[in-house]
């Protein structure tokens, strides 16, 4: 504003009255004795653009620019009152019912939100709903002309003054229809101008110019102004919130649903269609008749009582069975809140399908319980049998049954079905299970010996009468999953639905896996009857029998012993003892002393060496003593032995030893040998190739591999243990060349693979090694600091191989030590909790800290020895589960809050989720809240799944605190967005900071920005007086320390608890 002399500016419908205007402007000036600088704006675009840095000191304005300005530290004083004015029209082309058809039609108006009063005006002349309506906001009247002209929207609203110069845009296919304001204009005065007591005197009392007549407002004016200069934005936040509710209520991946009084109200598309019923049909049904659990019935009727009388709150259900109109379960995660629905109180319901998610969930529960069967089983009729029975009910399918393929006959012969019901399939015709008709189900699986997935048999092209069988029995979803035998089909099974949809592609691996292990447990059973055939025949094999005198020659074979000793004609002339090696020694014990001998010894039959063996005694026949001779040709049996052995000691597929065929090698050789080298390598990203290349392409790998390392390593033990694994042993192996090793490592792996046509792939790997018998002097304790160290190098990337070393063992021996301890406090439950209290500023006790600790034989271990490692074993769930059930009793006894530490692994593996599940009920009876700690560094890591997971948590009435706050990933955005309860400011800020103005400061802003954010502050260790009362000048709530106590064992705490009172400090 310019000094000593007044802005004065008019309203554009005005420019054609310049004189009258200045008329004013000069009266201003002679009362005032002021400059009056006049203008007269000359369209409504230059109005609304008036920006903060040329506000006048005075404004004549209309009723709407009136309401705007209001807000912007304008107050009207005056006005000269007109008779209906028109300051807008609108401007549209279609019928107004034709509109009314739209789901939304765009209103285009110029960008200011005075303009959203006229919305009023709008809805009197086109009676259609506000939420039908979406504005597009233009900065200029022309631009906004050329959109509508476009057909970019369907309404324009535009100033009279623009219509009069733009007659041309009505004709026989636009309409024009004026929109009528019936209120003055009114003179405005800036607050904030230096003018603003003369120009308010001036406009105090009543003047008349060039006949209008000028007079200050009246109360009830300014009321209406001031109501009106709300207006626009409550319009804009109904409409928001219209907006977003038609947006719930349309979503095809939300189900809404109101109810009063458990009456169904009013239900979406999206809920009608998950349930299967008609619009017509639902309201019909009460909320309860959709329910499974009587118990959630009797909660859900109870909160519909309360939500009537018009008690708002929410309520959360995870995984809600709802009934279908057919009578099967979905499961739903619901959300629900009160609500005014038709003029009275309701209820909403918001509901999102998670059946696949659980029911992929059960699948996989499934397929355990499934191992686990087949691990017990080994029949195949025995297996199929529990198989069809576990995924029937488990999966609450429509029927199980299963096939012999016959390749003669090209079908499928059903030999396995469940329930009972389903044996009707045995009296089918022939033709329903042939393996020629390309439309049925395991055609596929039989010639391309793959998983074949029906979601919905209606969609799918099988013949008319066996839709109808299909039909009859309710089949909507079909999966027909092929069984092998070594590389052939010899089963199918197949699994029938009465849900469509419900086998598909997100089901495939896990479906892929229950196909391995079923073809997997055949190949097992395969193996296990022939071994108990060829043991069969073993044992009822007829025995070796001879006869023979003092000197050695046969009297008596039986035609076994002839036939395997594979004796000539002249047997009677062999001498007995010389052929099977008896010594005269053995003759005198059998003969002198009636003693019984047992060998075994070795022939050479037909250039083949034969093993038998004997038993040899002594007969007396009348006065002479015959010495008899029993056995059985063992040779069968050692050589089936030493295949077994194979078997049992070698990986079927790369023909190299597996683990415990490399373990009994190297344990073997382990005492008569001086030295030796044991690497372990692992392929780097195996998984990838099997999911991108397939299976037969991973087999190829490993074989190539396998290939490589035995042409380099021609004299070593090597194994494929387990997976994408690899381990050999070199015997007297010169350290010296453990670099040259490394080198033919890294040769081996940097030859590409062909593993398809055309398709060549590098591998990469990662490796470690140890030496016998510097790193261990048996086979366990060097594979497991082998492990140990490749675990180390996996962190590293790929192509990396190290060698043990002393920092190494020294972790191994810290790992061994741990893992003991944490093994043993998970047994013995030797965990055990100790507490800190932390304060308010007038030292009452207001919480508990719970710090976890190991006590072994009276030793106390604190969580610094063991954490680590028990935050990523596999007892973390066991001692997680432990710590909740410990604390919430310990909640009840100390009658105070109570906070715990959980690990980010909970988190991410849903851990605590399960637990607190299981504890829900006790956690909303507990006055006192539970408390959960997570550090910084596992809300940063993933703020958006953080927010999730802590929404989640606040559900079970807990209370959240950030530990450690400003040691790692201090962020504003996460304070901002995320719902936390608590910031515990660490240590390291409060050692130094009454020394340190820069952590004083930083202490200052945290504790001040927490305070506006609403989240409590907790410092720690807090040692000193002084720290204490500075901290409560800057305003921090709690406070905890050795100033005030240390941590304490259960019974202490509660001892202190009990016998507390306010120190003098």
């Amino acid at each position: 504003m310019a000094m000593d002399r007044i802005v004065f500016r008019v309203c554009s419908c005005q420019k054609d009255k310049a004189s009258f205007w200045e008329r004013i402007a000069r009266e201003i000036n002679q009362k005032t004795g002021l400059e009056v600088e006049l203008k007269i704006f000359q369209n409504l675009e230059e109005e609304f653009n008036l920006s903060t840095t040329s506000y006048p000191d005075l404004y004549f304005a209309s009723f709407c620019a009136t309401c705007e300005s209001r807000k912007k530290g304008f107050i009207p004083v005056a006005k000269i009152q007109e008779i209906r004015h028109k300051d807008f029209g609108l401007l549209f082309k279609e019928k107004v019912s034709k509109l009314k058809q739209k789901e939304f039609f765009k209103l285009g108006l110029l960008k200011n939100s005075c303009l959203l009063n006229l919305l009023l005006n709008i809805y009197q002349e086109l009676p259609v709903p506000l939420t039908q309506i979406l504005p597009i906001f233009y900065p200029s009247q022309e631009q906004i002309k050329q959109a509508f002209l476009k057909d970019q929207i369907d309404l324009a609203l535009l100033s009279e003054d623009f219509f009069k110069k733009n007659q041309d845009l009505i004709n026989e296919t636009i309409t024009f229809l004026p929109l009528y304001s019936y209120y003055s204009h009114f003179f405005l005065i800036n607050t904030n101008s230096s003018y603003f007591l003369w120009l308010k005197d001036f406009f105090l009392n009543l003047f008349i110019i060039e006949n209008i007549q000028v007079e200050p407002i009246s109360q009830e004016e300014d009321k209406l102004i001031q109501t009106f200069s709300l207006l626009p934005d409550l319009l804009s936040n109904l409409w928001e919130k219209a907006l977003i509710y038609e947006t719930f209520y349309k979503s095809p991946h939300l189900g809404v649903l109101i109810y009063r009084d458990n009456q169904i109200l009013m239900t979406n598309e999206y809920l009608l269609k998950a349930l299967k019923y008609e619009p017509q049909d639902i309201k019909n049904y009460k909320l309860e008749d959709l329910l499974f659990n009587e118990k959630i019935k009797l909660l859900i009727s109870e909160r519909i009582k309360r939500r009537c009388t018009g008690e708002f709150f929410s309520a959360v259900y995870h995984q809600i069975p709802v009934k279908t109109k057919e009578g099967r379960k979905r499961m739903f995660n619901i959300y629900a809140n009160t609500v005014l629905f038709q003029g009275d109180f309701a209820g909403i319901a918001l509901g999102i399908d998670v059946t696949p998610e659980v029911r992929y969930k059960e699948f996989i529960e499934v397929i355990k319980e499934v191992n686990r069967l087949l691990i017990e089983t080994y029949s195949e009729k025995e297996m199929f049998h529990k198989v069809s029975e576990v995924l029937y009910n488990a999966l609450d399918l429509a029927g199980v049954w299963v096939g012999e393929v016959d390749e003669e006959t090209k079908q499928v012969k059903p030999m396995f079905y469940y329930p009972e019901s389903l044996s009707f399939i045995t009296s089918v015709e022939k033709n329903f299970f042939s393996l020629e008709n390309k439309t049925f189900s395991f055609y596929k699986s039989f010639h391309e010996k793959k998983i074949n997935l029906i979601p919905d048999v209606n969609q799918h092209p099988y013949p008319q009468e066996v839709l109808e069988k299909l039909k009859e029995f309710k089949v909507r979803s079909v999966c027909s999953l092929p069984v092998l035998k070594g590389q052939r089909v010899s089963h199918v099974l197949v699994l029938w639905s009465k849900e469509p949809n419900f086998f598909t592609e997100e089901y495939f691996e896990l479906l892929e896996e229950l196909q391995n292990n079923l073809s997997f447990v055949l190949k097992k059973i395969d193996l296990a009857f022939r071994v108990q055939i060829f043991n069969e025949f073993i044992k009822q094999s007829d025995e070796i029998l001879i006869i023979s005198n003092d000197k050695g020659q046969i009297e008596y074979i039986n035609s076994t012993g002839y036939k395997q000793l594979e004796l000539e004609d002249n047997v009677f002339s062999i001498n007995l003892f010389s052929f099977l090696g008896i010594t005269p020694e053995e003759v005198e014990q059998i003969l002198q002393k009636g003693q019984i001998i047992k060998k075994i010894v070795s022939i050479l039959l037909s250039k083949n060496r034969h093993f038998f063996e004997l038993k040899l005694g002594s007969v007396r026949f009348s006065d002479q003593k015959k010495i008899v001779i029993s056995g059985k040709n063992l040779t069968k049996e050692i050589v089936f032995e030493m295949e077994k052995q194979k078997i049992l000691n070698q990986d079927l597929l790369t023909g190299l030893l597996n683990y415990q065929g490399i373990a009994q090698k190297i344990t073997g050789i382990s005492n008569v040998i001086k030295e030796g080298i044991l690497v372990l390598l692992d392929l780097y990203n195996f998984s990838y190739i099997n999911h991108f290349y397939g299976l037969e392409a991973g087999d190829k790998v490993l074989i190539t591999v396998a290939q490589r390392l035995k042409e380099t390593f021609p004299n070593a033990l090597i194994s494929r243990p387990v997976g994408d694994s690899f381990a050999f042993f070199l015997v007297d192996y010169d350290k010296k060349q453990t670099y040259n090793l490394i080198k033919q490592l890294h040769q081996i792996f940097n030859q590409p693979i062909e593993v398809k046509p055309g398709e060549r792939l590098l591998l990469e790997f990662q490796g470690s090694i140890v030496f016998y018998p510097e790193d261990g002097n048996n086979f366990l304790e060097l594979w497991r600091k082998a492990n140990i160290l490749l675990s180390e190098v996996k962190k590293k990337g790929p192509n990396v191989i190290e060698v043990f070393n002393p920092y190494v063992e020294k972790q191994v021996e810290n790992i061994f030590f741990v893992e003991r301890l944490v093994k043993k406090a998970v047994q013995e439950n030797l965990f055990v909790f100790y507490y800190q209290p932390y304060f308010s500023s007038e030292l009452e006790i207001v919480g508990l800290e719970a710090l976890v600790r190991i006590k072994e034989n009276g030793k106390i271990f604190p969580p610094g020895d063991f954490i680590e490692y028990l935050e990523n074993s596999p007892y973390l769930k066991e001692f997680e589960w432990l710590s909740v059930e410990k604390n919430l009793a310990n909640l009840q006894r100390f009658q105070k809050p109570i906070s715990i530490n959980i690990s980010s692994k909970s988190l991410e593996t849903m851990h605590i989720f399960e637990i607190l599940y299981k504890k829900a009920e006790l956690l909303h009876l507990i006055p006192c809240c539970l408390g959960i700690e997570i550090t910084e560094h596992a809300l940063a890591a993933n703020l958006e799944q953080a927010s999730k997971l802590l929404k989640r948590l606040k559900f079970y009435k807990i209370n959240i605190f950030v530990d450690d706050f400003g040691t790692g990933y201090s962020s504003l955005h996460y304070l901002k967005d995320l719902p936390i309860d608590f910031l515990k400011i660490d240590q390291v800020f409060i050692k130094d900071f009454l020394n340190d103005k820069k952590t004083y400061f930083v202490l200052e802003t945290i504790i001040s920005l927490a305070k506006k954010l609403n989240i409590k502050t907790v410092t720690e260790g807090v040692e000193t007086r002084e720290q204490f009362e500075a901290l409560k000048s800057l305003g921090c709530d709690y406070f905890q320390g050795f100033l005030f106590a240390k941590p304490m064992s259960e019974e202490e705490c509660l001892e202190y608890i009990k016998n507390y009172k306010k120190p003098e400090l």
